[in-house]
């Protein structure tokens, strides 16, 4: 039950309330000239092979075990530019020092953002990090496991299923009046049904009475 001002809001639901898994979607910020660890854990080497480059990318979603959205690559400027911003975070996996001015219109969004590389390889990341660390949606993670525990803590409200808001009131209320019925949290999720005081106080009456007489 929600209380508010000098009405209540009754929320009556056979269901919980689910969070729906977030879509998250991975960048890999390659750059013309995107630099990979080698197997030594220490050196670095440039890779400029596309199917190359590819495969690394492949490699380092499998080593993270997460169900991501379809990942994107971005090697110029106007693939980043032209970056699908619908998605409710994104992971970027700097293998570039790529200073961006379109990234930080990528942060504005306030969508969470996760700055990390390959495991063992966070330079990139701590680079472009220093660069956006004004924003609070920003965070960086130095391995896999920081990666898997941010986004544990990504959650996106699912709608209500099979809910119906009841209001009670003295005198019927105009919904778009209302500030809760605006929140963008609510829009488009809420089943509302205006009830009649003076109806409910009746029914809940019969009620009593029908339960008393079963009690008899």
């Amino acid at each position: 039950m929600i209380t508010y001002k000098n009405y209540e809001i009754y929320i009556i639901t056979n269901n919980f309330l689910v969070m729906k898994l977030p879509k998250i979607t991975p960048i890999f910020l390659f750059g013309p000239y995107p630099h990979f660890i080698m197997d030594d854990g220490v050196s670095f080497v440039c890779i400029e092979d596309k199917i190359e480059q590819e495969r690394r990318a492949d490699k380092v979603l499998s080593e993270l075990g997460l169900r991501l959205a379809e990942k994107v690559i971005i090697r110029t400027y106007e693939e980043l530019k032209d970056l699908n911003i619908d998605s409710d975070a994104f992971i970027i996996f700097a293998h570039a020092f790529e200073r961006n001015t379109l990234l930080i219109i990528l942060a504005s969004t306030g969508k969470p953002i996760i700055l990390t590389g390959e495991e063992g390889a966070i330079g990139f990341a701590l680079d472009i990090y220093e660069y956006l660390s004004d924003f609070a949606n920003v965070s960086v993670a130095c391995n896999y496991d920081e990666v898997r525990e941010i986004v544990n803590d990504i959650r996106i409200p699912e709608p209500i299923i099979d809910t119906k808001v009841c209001l009670f009131d003295s005198g019927e209320r105009l919904l778009s009046k209302q500030v809760w019925y605006s929140n963008a949290l609510f829009r488009n999720m809420l089943n509302i049904e205006y009830a009649d005081m003076n109806e409910f106080e009746s029914r809940y009456k019969r009620g009593r009475g029908y339960s008393k007489k079963m009690d008899e």
